[in-house]
């Protein structure tokens, strides 16, 4: 005899739009105020999708399960454009587990020993650069600092222009992402350097950067 299904708590609101204005006015006040009303599981609509939220341990544990989730289709077209298109995050079962168990050998020991020297070099660097300015914002020479570390071990792409670029362009993005609602769109999503614009062009700075410097990846082809 199958369980008795328990209604999900929460709020719908308006057909379509539901409350996406809410969200994206303050995202984390609106998941830690609707946790706190109705618990580590609740409903919602965003952009035209209903949408149930997990929370805490038991949240996660169910949602990792692939019993009961699909990640096929699951994101919004928002956020495939964001990541350039369909990605491992995106697959189920055997596909999503060989990608992702390729994607891991890069992040095991043996992989984060050999990282080690160049990022603490570049730490080194960088807080000596930093040292000799009056003032600086922490929290852009920290995102430049984990861009350039990235791209270099990653990808073998030096400091330079090019991490400088591809660190003013998250910025961008993540301003978009975050923006206080319909009056900071304009500002963050006009213009041939606006959030959308940048998103897009992240994917693509990647791809030539990983196709200079192929010898660097820690991910071989089939027969390779």
């Amino acid at each position: 005899m199958m369980p008795e299904a328990v209604p999900v708590p929460g709020n719908l609101g308006l057909p379509y739009l539901g409350e996406t204005l809410t969200f994206l006015s303050n995202p984390f006040r609106f998941l830690e105020a609707r946790q706190n009303r109705y618990g580590n599981v609740f409903k919602s609509r965003l952009l035209g999708r209903n949408i149930v939220f997990l929370a805490g341990l038991n949240g996660a544990e169910a949602f990792y399960d692939s019993q009961n989730i699909s990640r096929a289709d699951a994101h919004p077209f928002t956020l495939v454009d964001l990541f350039g298109g369909i990605n491992m995050e995106m697959f189920d079962g055997p596909r999503h587990f060989a990608l992702k168990s390729m994607a891991l050998t890069a992040f095991d020991r043996t992989a984060i020993a050999g990282y080690l020297p160049d990022i603490e070099a570049l730490i080194e660097s960088t807080l000596q650069r930093l040292e000799q300015r009056n003032e600086f914002s922490a929290i852009t020479e920290l995102r430049k600092l984990a861009i350039a570390a990235i791209a270099w071990n990653v990808m073998g792409l030096p400091e330079g222009s090019a991490t400088e670029a591809i660190a003013r362009d998250y910025g961008l993005v993540l301003t978009g992402i975050f923006a206080s609602g319909p009056d900071s769109w304009h500002s963050v999503r006009s213009g041939p350097r606006g959030a959308g614009s940048c998103a897009r062009s992240l994917p693509r700075s990647y791809c030539r950067a990983a196709s200079q410097s192929r010898q660097r990846w820690y991910f071989a082809d089939a027969d390779g």
